[in-house]
């Protein structure tokens, strides 16, 4: 199997990576609601230390992969796209700032991995916590650039299947939505734009496979 199917399969091992760093690592303390005291969570931190070290690891390799994905994506979108047109580049720029909203994400989990394991005063960690609860902000851009550009770009120019186009148009409404009524809708642009990779790597490749035959 040649490099070229292989790359756009990058786009799996950063989805292993994410889900299997998150099943291995559990939730983290920040997020359980029982916690409700600075002692409480900074000994939640301390616990789950190993764990969620090795978690964190395993996803930031992960996203670094995500960048790899994206550049086989620009190609991708390069290959149906006129001259001079900006929106693989805007579509591969939200691919980077969904990874430095990542790293920055990373960064304090470890910092609040080794406070608790330093026994740093409780309160400093809390309010680590709280910044890394509301961290989401990279991300949503990211995630919004990366989907609508891709969609734009698949629906005027080609590139890949339409189909994938449209999905990604509907991921970019729903991640500037914050709700409808009382039901989120922004939050599920995450793991949908999760799906829309999974299917874009494999579309990817199978293009990419089929490639040598057409030529």
């Amino acid at each position: 199997m040649n490099s070229k199917v292989l790359a756009p399969l990058s786009g799996i091992v950063f989805l292993a990576l994410i889900i299997g760093g998150g099943l291995y690592g559990g939730e983290p303390p920040a997020e359980h609601i029982g916690l409700k005291s600075a002692n409480e969570l900074a000994a939640a931190y301390a616990t789950q230390a190993d764990r969620l070290t090795v978690a964190t690891y395993l996803m930031a390799l992960g996203v670094a992969v995500f960048v790899y994905f994206a550049s086989v994506l620009k190609t991708a979108l390069d290959s149906g796209a006129a001259p001079n047109q900006c929106l693989s580049r805007v579509a591969y720029s939200g691919a980077l700032i969904f990874a430095v909203g990542a790293a920055i994400d990373f960064s304090l989990m470890v910092a609040m991995i080794d406070a608790a394991k330093d026994k740093v005063d409780p309160v400093a960690i809390q309010a680590l916590s709280a910044y890394w609860k509301n961290d989401f902000v990279p991300f949503a851009i990211g995630i919004t650039l990366l989907t609508s550009a891709s969609a734009l770009s698949i629906l005027k120019y080609g590139g890949l299947p339409k189909w994938l186009g449209w999905l990604a148009a509907l991921i970019a409404v729903a991640a500037v939505i914050p709700e409808i009524g009382s039901v989120p809708i922004a939050p599920f642009a995450f793991p949908a734009t999760g799906i829309w990779v999974l299917l874009a790597s494999v579309t990817m490749a199978v293009h990419a496979k089929k490639a040598p035959a057409a030529a």
